[in-house]
């Protein structure tokens, strides 16, 4: 009898234990998932806004109209791409978020990835206008999804 209520006692305890850690787990993936939400949504936002004090738009549109006096020699200028150092660190990780989020925040930093390099032409500084805008245009879009996200305090199945 005793060796019954041992073994119905452990089995019990375990199957309370195994309770307890699935339950810690869940919490572990929603306090991570939010704790990404946040971190890329500030990192997201400063660079927006790192882009909206160097004034790369409208550096791009004077250029883009072909004044070459903007572009010539010295004058040219080089896009300094802040480094997305929680992208980079979490790249692994976005799947959390749910495939499209995971996919726009992607997009968004290969899009600033691929502004690199100096502007000196007119055609180059067309292009890098389209390219900054949908980057701009999918930035705003992925916070308003992260808000949407944190606000509701809970997130979609990843």
């Amino acid at each position: 009898m005793a060796l019954v209520l041992l073994i119905a006692g452990s089995f019990a305890g375990g199957l309370l234990f195994g309770l307890l850690a699935g339950g810690v787990l869940v919490f572990s993936r929603r306090t991570r998932r939010r704790a990404l939400a946040f971190a890329l949504a500030g990192e997201i936002a400063g660079i927006l806004r790192l882009i909206e004090i160097d004034g790369w738009e409208a550096r791009l549109r004077k250029a883009a109209r072909g004044r070459r006096s903007e572009l010539s020699g010295s004058k040219a200028f080089m896009f300094s791409i802040p480094r997305a150092a929680i992208f980079e660190a979490n790249a692994s990780t976005l799947d959390l978020l749910g495939c499209s989020t995971a996919r726009e925040v992607a997009q968004f930093h290969a899009l600033l990835g691929g502004l690199g390099g100096n502007v000196t032409d007119a055609g180059r500084a067309n292009s890098a206008l389209v390219q900054l805008g949908e980057a701009l245009s999918l930035g705003d879009h992925i916070l308003r999804d992260l808000k949407l996200m944190l606000r509701r305090g809970r997130f979609r199945r990843a």
